[in-house]
């Protein structure tokens, strides 16, 4: 199946934050098996979106990212200014919307996720279909 590198970061995310959870053995090694297939191609995008920041980065003389200022002049932490944010934004896009090919040979069953005992939204279950297998 073809999966964008926006598609496959929230679904490594996704289940990385489910696979903190307890559950089943069964249900453990699949999402298991599928966040190792997913990963490289997850470490692939980030590291190439690292690329983007560093290129697009506002840097002071030192070569350390300069952060944006609020209201009152206060640095607004986990933040960075950019060069060209528009061009920034564009080329985000493009790499994020590259379709990569990719094959599972495990996929999860609406069982695998009612065992969980948690409540999905319409948009985690969004994520997670193209991994769950029809009944």
């Amino acid at each position: 199946m073809k999966l964008t590198n926006f598609e496959i970061a929230n679904m490594f995310t996704f289940l990385g934050n489910l696979a903190e959870e307890e559950m089943n053995v069964k249900t453990s090694y699949r999402i298991g098996k599928i966040l190792k297939k997913l990963s490289t191609h997850h470490q692939d995008f980030e590291k190439a979106r690292g690329e983007l920041v560093e290129q697009y980065a506002e840097k002071d003389k030192d070569g350390n990212y300069i952060p944006p200022k609020d209201d009152e002049g206060n640095e607004v932490e986990g933040k960075i200014m950019l060069t060209d944010p528009k061009k920034y934004n564009q080329e985000l896009l493009e790499l994020g919307q590259d379709e990569i090919d990719i094959s599972f040979n495990i996929l999860l069953t609406m069982d695998d996720l009612e065992v969980l005992n948690k409540k999905f939204s319409v948009g985690q279950i969004m994520i997670l279909d193209p991994i769950i297998k029809e009944d």
